[in-house]
C-alpha cells in the first residue's frame, strides 16, 4: 500500500465499496508512523497512542460508511492524524477535568460524603453531564466552575478574572456554586444512580 500514486479519494471509494483488504493494508502501513508521531507529539504511552490509533482509523472508517467523508483534500495520513489529535486533546481534559471535579467534590465534604464521591467520580458519564450542569448555570457560578474545573485556573487568576476582593469572597462563593451544581444533579438523578 505504500504506492502514493493511489489518490485518496480512489482508496475512499474502494474502502466504501468493500475492500476490506485494502482497509486492513492502509491500517498496517499507517500503524508503526502513527505510534511513533503520538509517543513523540504528546508523550503518550503505547498503549495510549494505539487507543488514539484504533479509535481515529474506526472514525475514519466509520465516516465513510457513513458517507460523511466521501473526498479528501488532504491525504488520508492528515484526515487520521487531525482526528487523533481532537481525540488527544479531548481525552486530557476530561482527565484534568475529571481530577479538578474530584478534588473539589472531596474538599467539599459537606456536598457530599467521599464514597459518593468516589461512586460518582467512576462513571465517565458523571463529567459529560456535569459539564453540561456548569453550562446550564448562570453567572457568576458558571464563570468559576468553569475555570475551576475546566480550564483549571488558580485561584489567584480566577480572583483577577472575575474581579473577587480576595480568596475568602471566591471560596465562599464558590461552595454556594458547588452546591447549586450538586442540587441540580440531584434533582436529575437518584443518589443510588450514582
Amino acid at each position: 500500500m505504500q504506492n502514493t500514486s493511489i489518490h485518496p479519494n480512489s482508496i475512499i471509494l474502494q474502502i466504501k465499496s468493500g475492500d476490506e483488504k485494502l482497509l486492513a493494508q492502509l491500517y498496517t502501513d499507517m500503524s508503526d508512523a502513527f505510534l511513533a508521531w503520538m509517543s513523540k507529539k504528546f508523550k503518550c504511552s503505547e498503549a495510549d497512542a494505539l487507543d488514539i490509533y484504533n479509535e481515529s482509523f474506526t472514525i475514519f472508517y466509520r465516516n465513510i460508511l457513513e458517507g460523511k467523508l466521501s473526498k479528501l483534500s488532504s491525504s488520508i495520513k492528515t484526515y487520521i492524524y487531525a482526528i487523533a489529535k481532537y481525540l488527544w486533546i479531548g481525552k486530557i481534559k476530561k482527565q484534568k477535568a475529571s481530577k479538578l471535579y474530584e478534588e473539589e467534590l472531596l474538599h467539599s465534604s459537606s456536598i457530599v460524603d467521599n464514597n459518593t464521591a468516589q461512586q460518582q467520580l467512576e462513571s465517565t458519564e458523571l463529567l459529560a453531564i456535569v459539564e453540561e450542569y456548569i453550562d446550564n448555570l448562570k453567572d457568576p457560578c458558571k464563570s468559576i466552575l468553569h475555570a475551576t474545573l475546566v480550564y483549571e485556573q488558580s485561584t489567584e487568576e480566577i480572583i483577577k478574572k472575575l474581579n473577587y476582593k480576595n480568596r475568602q469572597v471566591l471560596y465562599s462563593q464558590k461552595k454556594r456554586c458547588l452546591e447549586k451544581l450538586q442540587s441540580l444533579i440531584n434533582r436529575k438523578f437518584k443518589r443510588t444512580d450514582f
